[in-house]
């Protein structure tokens, strides 16, 4: 079964990211604040996200105490 978490792209649009796919999660300063979240594949696969660091902290961890009991 596939687990997933629903964010806001950076164009507004819902979007379900498979938890299991994550890579890494960074936060880019420079020219502005951003957050992306990189996926399984090549380096081009990320999706920035509205979310900030924090906010996507708590939903990966509430997704945690959820899903891993």
């Amino acid at each position: 079964m596939a687990n997933f978490i629903e964010l806001l792209d950076k164009n507004d649009r819902n979007t379900l990211v498979n938890v299991d796919n994550i890579t890494s999660i960074v936060i880019y300063k420079d020219p502005e604040e951003e957050v992306r979240i990189y996926l399984i594949g090549d380096q081009e696969s990320y999706i920035t996200v509205k979310e900030s660091y924090e906010e996507l902290k708590q939903k990966l961890q509430d997704w945690t105490k959820i899903n891993l009991r």
